[in-house]
């Protein structure tokens, strides 16, 4: 509702952490955020509309009345200096409702190699 993200997939982070490791040279500092700019409220629409959830259920919550630790308004990462570096010129980092829409085909893929 009021404090935005940008949210990454995790194993987006580990193929720009890999990338980077493989690097002759490193930035000395990388921000990594995913692509889409979302409020925390509009990423769990994105979760509910993924799953197939009734997104009436989200139900936003401005941040002044949680009763965890406040969190800044913008939270958001800018990637540019990835799009610029050699090493990681060529890693895409996902959108949240792609990252979503991965991590539901993984854990389907998962519970059905567990039965």
């Amino acid at each position: 509702m009021d404090q935005w993200t940008t949210p990454v997939l995790l194993d987006d982070v580990v193929s720009v952490t890999a990338a980077l490791l493989r690097a002759d040279e490193t930035p000395p500092l990388v921000h990594l955020g995913g692509p889409d700019r979302l409020s925390r409220a509009q990423w769990a629409l994105a979760i509910a509309e993924v799953a197939g959830a009734d997104q009436d259920l989200v139900v936003p919550v401005p941040r002044a009345s949680g009763r965890y630790a406040d969190r800044p308004e913008n939270s958001c990462l800018a990637s540019r200096v990835l799009a610029e570096h050699p090493a990681t010129a060529d890693v895409r980092v996902r959108g949240a409702f792609e990252g979503t829409r991965t991590l539901f085909e993984q854990a389907a893929v998962a519970e059905e190699a567990a039965r």
